[in-house]
């Protein structure tokens, strides 16, 4: 197996010959382990962008490789492309699932620790790699880096994040974390349709990153948690360089119905609006009465409002509003939510909107197909690997 072009570096040559016969003799873990260990040791020394670049593995070797990863973590999945290499990986404790075929998928009843930086870092054997899901891993900053080896990524999903170091890693307390510096190993990602940072918790108090990087002029699916749907000065300058968005959401957002008329307003081409507020403030924050907005936007075709109990909804000045919003498809609230609207107030709006999808009013098996018609697909991967 050759080394890839960057490792020359490491050695005192700058030719690109093979692993010596010496080093083809090792085992291929200890060889794996060999090769991991001294890419991410190099990175940690690095004071710039890594450059990681992926390593030339034969299919069957990938999947013994993906194989090894997945005794790490509670449940894992990936998919390939019709040569086998294997283009999609998804990691995830507590409680993974993905609605992708059962063979490509393994899981396990036990605790398992999760992938480490070390076993991250094993995805550069996967050269044809386009989409990554984590959740729950002890991955930190310095693991993630390997991602810049892939800029033609298209999907992205690094949700619940922890915010380590964890216990037995004290030593690398001072050097190593999870925050969203992270990101900036995503920026050089151009064809990125697909992104989800669902539940960084640990994100509210860190530094603004989002701001600072270039956007994805391609990015179809955006899913925005704490630390940026409640940060209008980081979110806003991200989202008019993204400008093709299909799919928002603002998972429990503190913007305030001005600043998510300003996002609308940069985002022509979007169909589907997720929005969890935090709080309730008419004329402050986004409010039941904002939703006169919707109408103002004839390519949205389906508003989703998450958690009622920070969102009534009422009849007047609330409602009603969706009456005029022509264009839309589907509308979908909690269901039996103590918030939830008046069976009187929703046959009103059902009555003025025949044509409307009103999700929570359907049966189950109905529920189910709506919620299916509304998605976005923004690439051939399904990237819902776990929780949230």
């Amino acid at each position: 197996m050759p080394l890839p072009p960057f490792f020359n570096r490491l050695r005192p040559t700058t030719s690109n010959e093979p692993l010596t016969p010496v080093l083809l003799m090792l085992n291929r873990p200890s060889l794996l382990t060999l090769i991991t260990t001294l890419l991410l040791a190099c990175h940690i020394q690095a004071q710039e962008m890594p450059d990681y670049e992926p390593i030339p593995t034969p299919p069957e070797e990938q999947l013994k490789i993906f194989k090894e990863m997945a005794e790490k973590s509670q449940f894992s999945v990936y998919e390939t492309d019709d040569a086998g290499n294997i283009t999609f990986v998804g990691f995830a404790n507590r409680g993974g699932r993905n609605k992708g075929p059962n063979e490509k998928q393994i899981k396990h009843d036990d605790d398992r620790p999760g992938l480490t930086n070390e076993d991250f870092g094993k995805i550069l054997y996967f050269p044809k790699l386009e989409a990554v899901a984590t959740q729950f891993q002890r991955i930190t900053n310095k693991g993630y880096a390997v991602l810049t080896a892939f800029p033609g990524m298209v999907a992205i999903n690094l949700s619940n994040l922890e915010n380590g170091p964890w216990a037995e890693d004290k030593q690398e307390e001072m050097r190593d974390r999870i925050s969203p510096e992270l990101f900036r190993y995503l920026d050089g990602m151009r064809n990125l349709r697909y992104w989800n940072t669902t539940h960084s918790f640990g994100f509210q108090d860190e530094e603004d990153v989002l701001q600072e990087l270039q956007g994805f002029p391609e990015l179809r699916y955006l899913n925005v948690d704490v630390g940026h749907a409640d940060d209008f000065d980081e979110l806003y300058p991200f989202i008019q360089k993204s400008p093709k968005l299909e799919f928002l959401k603002l998972h429990r957002t503190t913007l305030s119905e001005a600043q998510v008329k300003m996002i609308l307003d940069a985002l022509p081409n979007l169909k589907r609006l997720d929005i969890k507020p935090s709080g309730n403030k008419p004329g402050e924050r986004w409010s039941y009465q904002s939703l006169a907005l919707i109408k103002d936007y004839p390519n949205l075709e389906s508003l989703r409002l998450i958690h009622g109990a920070a969102l009534p909804l009422p009849w007047e000045n609330g409602l009603e509003h969706l009456v005029e919003a022509k264009n839309l498809k589907y509308f979908e609230f909690p269901r039996n939510d103590k918030n939830a609207p008046d069976p009187e107030d929703l046959k009103r709006l059902q009555e003025a909107r025949p044509d409307l999808v009103i999700l929570p009013l359907l049966d189950r098996e109905g529920f189910r197909a709506a919620r299916d018609e509304m998605e976005i697909e923004a690439t051939q991967y399904n990237m819902q690997i776990g929780p949230g």
